[in-house]
């Protein structure tokens, strides 16, 4: 029998917890241990010996007398099959039915872990074989999750449901089934198990077995000859052939073609069988579908389309086969929008040429990024862009996240990309952010490139507005700088603030407004921002009109801004010259007081 201190020579975790006291517990009184002990340490030594069947050690305790909980211990000592410290812990009146740890109670502590005596010593003593707790939910779920076929019966035989849900399968029908476990999944069925109750992710009976890595074809016969629906759809409308064809069981998927599998029926991520077969590249089953009637063109999923799918898995045999079987190459839907968008973003030269050979339009709109040509740019694939352009992509053309190739090019800072599309006449008018994208990333060399290139330094647009303003947001200092010395308008940023704060734009100042000022003095863009937050372009002060004012001093750029903006053509009147109103002033009369 081992001793105290073979017990605390295996325990080493718990050696530093309990070596002041484990070596002394015979020797104790109770009176003592009750001024000496904390009841959680007893409790703690119990569960530790019970764990490795120290009941010589549990003895000692039990005979002081000590009014302490024995549930941990009789947790440990089931799951570990010590049967004699099971008993000895029962007969001292430990609750059999406790939910004690991470498989929940004793009973299910001793169900997945193959005890068969315990499961049934515990039984004996009124351990409930249903009670709900742990990471299986119920004893005969935990059971059947090992395969272990003699347990299961024995809880089947005392009145496990086997229609209970619980724990992370649900069933104990589908629990089996995830492991593959034929037998047990036959002794379910045979005491009435549902073939086709909903388990965790309400995904069927049948999904489950043929989505298993080691799916067996005998158990998806099993259940579709006891009345599984072969084409009942899981969460987000799975079904069972999706899940087979994404992991290229072959036989289990003629098998539900054989019973009946609609084999374009949409659903999931996927979409249908066919795209799930070309998202994992399985050829034979690809081959099988297309040759029982799947629709190459069918729109559903993610990827839009099965040739979308392959092209973005970059699979060149499953590319050319659905185009051999009339893929529409042009075909929209999903997140890239077409194809030969899919294999631009992954910057896949052989699936780009190969659909443009077969008639993909370079410049089809549509999906995540617009174009083929955005796709590439983001992506800074160099070559791809140089290819799309070759074959015809407009370097001009808007639409999708970045709006234009040379947007996304520069936000994500790209510079052989950026040269590239100016050097085939990308315009710097059409692509109005495309400086502002490249400030906020702080992409210093691109910055410059498009600076050099003509690019507006005070343009407004985008999320944060001009360019200084996206490079101060993100902290880009070097940007910064560099937008400055070549005239970025920090009064702009500065007016956009305290617009932003509510500032009144159109308050009376010394008889003139800020537009009245800033047309005065030729600020465009800040004229510009004036108006498009409301500032009333005809509003008559004591000197004149704000167009009147940017005539006198032939801002005829502004002038033409406001005229655009419903400003009335009239002549200035003949009054002295306005005082002009100092920023400083602007700043003092329209910051809030609370700021």
């Amino acid at each position: 029998m081992p001793t105290i201190e073979l017990l605390l020579r295996d325990i080493s975790a718990y050696q530093q917890h309990y070596s002041g006291g484990l070596l002394h517990i015979s020797t104790l009184d109770e009176q003592k241990s009750n001024t000496i002990w904390d009841k959680s340490v007893l409790e703690d030594a119990v569960s530790v010996a019970a764990f490795y069947g120290y009941e010589t050690i549990i003895r000692i305790i039990l005979e002081k007398g000590w009014h302490i909980d024995y549930n941990k211990g009789l947790y440990n000592a089931s799951k570990n099959g010590h049967i004699s410290v099971v008993q000895l812990l029962i007969d001292h009146e430990a609750d059999v039915n406790i939910n004690g740890g991470h498989y929940g109670t004793a009973l299910q502590a001793a169900s997945v872990n193959g005890h068969l005596s315990v499961v049934q010593l515990l039984i004996d003593h009124g351990a409930d074989v249903n009670a709900e707790a742990g990471i299986f939910g119920r004893a005969l779920q935990a059971a059947s999750f090992q395969g272990y076929m003699s347990i299961a019966q024995l809880l089947i035989d005392h009145g496990a449901d086997v229609n209970a849900n619980g724990g992370q399968h649900r069933t104990a029908l589908h629990t089996a089934i995830s492991k593959g476990h034929s037998t047990v999944a036959q002794l379910l069925i045979d005491h009435g198990a549902d073939v086709n109750v909903r388990g965790y992710g309400w995904i069927t009976t049948l999904y489950a077995a043929a989505a298993s890595p080691t799916a067996e074809i005998a158990l998806v016969q099993l259940l579709l000859e006891h009345g599984a629906d072969v084409n009942a759809k899981g969460a987000h409308g799975r079904t069972a052939l999706q899940a087979a064809s994404y992991h290229g069981h072959m036989t289990i998927v003629q098998l539900l073609i054989a019973y009946g599998a609609d084999i374009n029926a949409g659903g999931g991520a996927h979409g249908t069988a066919l795209q799930a077969a070309c998202c994992m590249c399985q050829m034979p089953v690809v081959q099988m579908l297309l040759d029982h009637g799947a629709d190459v063109d069918i729109q559903r999923g993610n990827y839009g389309t099965a040739l979308q799918t392959a092209s973005d898995r970059c699979w060149e045999t499953g590319v050319q086969l659905l185009i051999d079987h009339g893929a529409d190459v042009n075909i929209g839907g999903g997140f890239y929008g077409t194809a030969l968008q899919a294999a631009s973003y992954r910057c896949w030269e052989t699936g780009v040429r190969l659909l443009i050979d077969h008639g993909a339009d370079v410049n089809h709109f549509g999906g995540h990024y617009g174009r083929a040509l955005q796709a590439a740019s983001c992506r800074g694939w160099e070559a791809g862009v140089k290819l799309l352009i070759d074959c015809g992509a407009d370097v001009n053309t808007k639409g999708g996240y970045y709006t234009t190739a040379l947007q996304a090019a520069s936000h994500e800072g790209h510079m052989a990309v950026v040269q590239l599309l100016l050097d085939h006449g990308a315009d710097m008018g059409q692509s109005e952010t495309a400086l502002q994208a490249a400030s906020m990333n702080g992409t210093i060399a691109v910055v410059q490139l498009l600076l050099e290139h003509g690019a507006d330094v005070n343009a407004q647009g985008g999320k944060f507005g001009t360019a200084l303003q996206a490079a101060s947001v993100n902290g880009t200092t070097g940007v910064v700088q560099l937008l400055l010395e070549h005239g970025a308008d920090r009064h702009t940023e500065i007016f956009q603030m305290l617009l932003d704060y509510g500032a009144d734009i159109n308050q009376d100042i010394g008889g003139t407004t800020l537009l009245w000022d800033a047309s005065c003095k030729g600020h465009y863009h800040i004229v510009e921002l004036l108006v498009q937050n409301g500032a009333n372009v005809n509003t008559q002060g004591y000197y004149g009109t704000a167009s009147q004012a940017a005539s006198v001093h032939h801002h005829d750029s502004v002038v033409a801004l406001l005229l655009e903006h419903g400003a009335q053509p009239v002549l200035p009147p003949a009054r002295e010259r306005p005082r002009s109103v100092s920023f400083q002033e602007f700043n003092m009369l329209n910051t809030p007081q609370s700021i």
